[in-house]
């Protein structure tokens, strides 16, 4: 009989020993599958990020090119003097990456000199000509340069020599776009070591005569791409990422354009791919997570195993155990019941963890900039009491610059309660009630225009009663109302009209218009993004952020917003609300 008993014993010590083990081993993958989950998440986070700056960086390099294309256009006969006062804004500090912009004039072979001496006429004295042979295709040359680096463009270079720019500035003379080469080796850094060349490419904007349209020629800005990325990334991997750019679009099929930071990847199997719009191409983003990223999965799964398979030789004791002393067994169970309830316990409170680190991420907007509000607070009661005080013992000079302190102060408080608007703007509760837009508007009007804007120049309709946040649409309302005040033309009292009609499906779509100084069409798309300003709006106070805004609120009560020209001249802005 004793032996029998042993003999089920040791059957059910394998039994827990083979199930104990086999729990362990599933509990340890399913950690792991979580936490690389995470990290993977983590990567993905950080390579948009990443994908939003080389796409912001290299938008603002084409919007750059295209001013300085209008203004060269503009010029009825455009010498080198305007082109060196025209192009002086461009600097290796505001444009990192940058070697130079060239006017290229296009040149038939028979009127090579002709453009030479009309462009020597025009300034340069010194311009030579050096036409390519045998490509095939119409001469290009560079006629007036202006160089950032070392290994400058020389004025009178053909760029029929390099296919890579010809092509771009044909699709940009077709398209009448800003055109972008596919990478390349540009032919002034040919003549450096190996090591120091990299892979650039440039932009072209095309030259149009303001009265015929003509094409006149193009105006061309070379990039190196390891220094446009470096400077563009150097503040925002943090040392969680390593990055690589490559091109799709060339012969070769896979050219890398730039890596960051050089030399050898550290973890090449863990990485994140996007897509990146430059110009008219897409460029592929890769996103490698390095070492330090990777530490973030920590040491749990392994140390679930080895708490589970600690687990399983207690268990396979107790049951030994048995065999002698049913009692002690049955204590040694309980015990190992209460590690693996706490084991499980310390697993939740890792997925909670993970859960929050999330939230808190997207709260870091939101609370960096509530803290600075005190600071700045501080400083402007300390700066209008500064002018309260002693102002008068200041001579003219001294009280410009608290003046400028006190303006300064204004414009960081202005951009810091946008910052909490919009960071807040998608996540805070809607306090929904029933709100009547007509009283709604007439406070928004009298805070905002007071007695400084005759009354005939503000026109109201009747507007509909909706349901939504009543706080959230007085910021909708007080922000276009307030912009069609702020861009009125220079000199001309704001004309404002506000008028409501129905959208279908019972919603109800609300026009905010002004005779204002517009919004070039090209920027209607664009103009509701975030820190966005469209041309002409240069040198009014402003962040950026308020049409951001905007949407913002419209999306959160389910509607849409636009703009569109006003006829007669101004922007007429609308979204839409639903009635309940």
């Amino acid at each position: 009989m004793r032996g029998r008993w042993n003999w089920l014993a040791y059957c059910l010590t394998g039994a827990v020993a083979v199930l104990g083990l086999a729990t362990s081993g599933v509990l340890a993958v399913v950690l792991k599958q979580q936490q690389d989950r995470y990290v993977a998440h983590a990567l993905a986070r950080r390579a948009e990020l990443v994908q939003a700056t080389v796409s912001a960086e290299t938008g603002r390099y084409v919007d750059v090119l295209q001013d300085l294309a209008v203004a060269v256009a503009a010029q009825s006969s455009l010498t080198a003097a305007d082109f060196t006062h025209i192009t002086s804004t461009v600097t290796a500090q505001r444009l990192s990456g940058v070697t130079g912009v060239s006017l290229v004039v296009p040149s038939e072979g028979d009127g090579v000199a002709a453009v030479q001496a009309q462009w020597r006429k025009r300034g340069a004295k010194d311009l030579a000509l050096r036409p390519a042979v045998n490509t095939g295709r119409q001469h290009r040359f560079a006629v007036l340069t202006r160089n950032l680096v070392a290994t400058p463009v020389l004025a009178g270079q053909d760029l029929a020599e390099a296919p890579e720019s010809y092509e771009a500035m044909d699709r940009a003379a077709r398209t009448g776009k800003v055109a972008v080469t596919r990478t390349y080796v540009f032919l002034r850094d040919r003549v450096l070591p190996a090591e120091q060349q990299q892979t650039s490419f440039a932009f072209a904007a095309p030259i149009y005569e303001t009265r015929g349209g003509d094409l006149t020629g193009w105006l061309v800005m070379g990039m190196r791409g390891q220094d446009f990325l470096s400077r563009a990334l150097e503040s925002i991997s943090q040392g969680l990422v390593e990055v690589a750019l490559f091109d799709r679009s060339t012969p070769q099929g896979h050219v890398p354009v730039a890596r960051w930071p050089r030399g050898q990847l550290e973890n090449p199997t863990m990485s994140h791919t996007v897509s990146v719009q430059v110009a008219q191409r897409r460029w592929e983003l890769v996103a490698y997570g390095t070492e330090q990223l990777g530490e973030r999965r920590g040491y749990l799964p392994a140390g679930a195993a080895g708490a589970g398979g600690l687990i399983t030789l207690l268990l396979t004791g107790l049951v030994l155990s048995l065999a002698t002393s049913r009692q002690r067994a049955l204590v040694r169970v309980a015990a190992a019941t209460a590690a693996l309830q706490a084991d499980i316990d310390r697993r939740e409170e890792t997925e909670r963890q993970l859960r929050q680190r999330d939230a808190e991420l997207r709260g870091f907007v939101a609370m960096a900039t509530h803290d600075l509000r005190g600071p700045l607070a501080s400083a402007t009661a300390h700066t209008e009491l500064l002018t309260d005080q002693v102002q008068a013992a200041f001579d003219e000079e001294g009280r410009e610059d608290l003046r400028r302190i006190k303006r300064g102060l204004g414009q960081m408080s202005e951009l810091i309660e946008d910052l909490l608007v919009y960071a807040t703007a998608d996540a805070a509760p809607l306090r929904q009630s029933e709100v009547d837009l007509n009283a709604l508007v007439r406070d928004v009007v009298l805070d905002r225009i007071a007695a400084t804007i005759p009354p005939t120049h503000v026109r109201v309709g009747t507007l509909p009663t909706v349901v939504g946040d009543a706080g959230l649409l007085r910021q909708l309302l007080d922000n276009l109302v307030g912009n069609a005040i702020k861009y009125a033309a220079a000199g001309a009292v704001p004309d404002i009209e506000i008028s409501a009609s129905a959208d279908g499906d019972g919603a109800h779509r609300i026009e905010i218009a002004d005779r204002g100084i517009g919004i070039p069409e090209a920027h209607h798309a664009t103009v509701f993004d975030a820190f966005h300003r469209a041309p002409g709006s240069e040198g009014r106070a402003g962040t950026g952020l308020g049409l951001a805004i905007c949407r913002r609120v419209v999306t959160r009560h389910g509607g849409t917003i636009g703009v569109t020209g006003n006829q007669g001249g101004g922007t007429r802005i609308w979204f839409t609300l639903p009635s309940r």
